[in-house]
Order: C-alpha cells, then sequence, then structure tokens
C-alpha cells in the first residue's frame, strides 16, 4: 500500500532493526538490482490497517556501502570528547547501554515480577478495600471524561449505584491484583531490611 511505501530509505543490514524479513529480503542484492521482498508489520504499528498484516514490496537498491568502525584507542577516544580514554569510553558507552536497555525492559519485567507475585500471594483481600479503590478509579474516570470534554449533564447520567456496580466488578480482578503486589513487595521489604528514604 502507499501508506508502506518510501523513496531513498536507509536499511542497515542487521536482525531486530526492522519489519519482520526486510533485512532477510535484502541480503545477497547487488546494486541496480530490484528484488521482491516479503515482509510482516510488527502488531504494535500505530496504523492499525497495517499492523500484523503481510506485505510484498519491489525493492531496488539503489547503493550499497560497508560501515568501518574505527580502531579503539586513546587517541580515538580524546576525538569523541578531550579527556576521555579507551577504558573512559568504553564504560560511559556501557552506563548508557545499560540506562537505556532498563528504560526499554524495567516496565515489562515488573509487569512480569508482579504478576508472579499476585499468583502465589494467597491473602484475603477485604471487600471493603476493593469498594473503596473502586471508588476512587470510579471518580478518576468520571474526571477523566470531563477533561476529555464530556458535558456534566451526560457524566451525571453515568453516575448511578447499577453503573458502579458494574465497574467495581470489572475492575475488582486488577484491583485484588495491585492489592496483592503491594502485600508482597512490602513483605519482601520487610524480610530483606530495605527502606524507602522519606
Amino acid at each position: 500500500p502507499d501508506a508502506a511505501s518510501g523513496d531513498n530509505v536507509e536499511v542497515i543490514l542487521g536482525t531486530g532493526r526492522y519489519m519482520e524479513g526486510l533485512v532477510e529480503g535484502l541480503v545477497g542484492g547487488t546494486v541496480g538490482q530490484v528484488k521482491t521482498v516479503s515482509v510482516r508489520f510488527p502488531d504494535a504499528l500505530r496504523n492499525k490497517e497495517l499492523a500484523g498484516k503481510q506485505a510484498v514490496f519491489d525493492v531496488e537498491i539503489l547503493s550499497a556501502s560497508r560501515r568501518i568502525l574505527p580502531e579503539l584507542t586513546d587517541e580515538f577516544a580524546d576525538q569523541v570528547r578531550p579527556g576521555l580514554t579507551v577504558e573512559t569510553l568504553k564504560e560511559e558507552l556501557r552506563k548508557a547501554v545499560d540506562s537505556q536497555d532498563a528504560q526499554e525492559y524495567v516496565p515489562a519485567r515488573n509487569e512480569a515480577l508482579g504478576k508472579a507475585l499476585a499468583e502465589v500471594m494467597e491473602v484475603e483481600v477485604p471487600e471493603t478495600l476493593v469498594t473503596n479503590q473502586a471508588r476512587e478509579k470510579y471518580a478518576l474516570m468520571m474526571t477523566d471524561m470531563r477533561d476529555n470534554g464530556m458535558a456534566d449533564e451526560e457524566i451525571k447520567k453515568l453516575i448511578s449505584p447499577e453503573n458502579f456496580d458494574k465497574y467495581k466488578e470489572l475492575s475488582r480482578e486488577g484491583i485484588v491484583r495491585d492489592f496483592k503486589i503491594s502485600m508482597a513487595v512490602d513483605e519482601i521489604a520487610r524480610l530483606e531490611g530495605i527502606s524507602v528514604p522519606a
């Protein structure tokens, strides 16, 4: 589709950089050659019409080049930033990569840990807690609706005991899970002697 076409697009050969199949389809091609490449768009693509879909592209290889990495010496490090050495440059790069990894993977890791903790925690969740948490979430949802332009009269029509009870039941699983995670984290912190500074 035209929505996914492009001209003069630079493709760096390496796995995991682009949609599935693009790099694999170009490997072995030569300048001037037109290759037919089958790809699969990522499921998380913003354009939902293309997300997860298979597609075929005719790709003309206009040019090819090889990236040559410079030799890693103290002189090169000093050119990157005066005063850097090979060792300090490597350390800064390691910290930058670790920081990037943390930003990318910590949320997913925390979610997986939370889910696992919730599954093994056996704790009675008081109904009053579920009700209070649901009430807070319900009020926040109404505030979001107002902030997004819904008229107060329309919001008032949605506020009823019946609607709240439906919302509470829909939210119950998440509230119980979050409570269990909170209890588990508090217990782990107590056992390990971990305290958060005030």
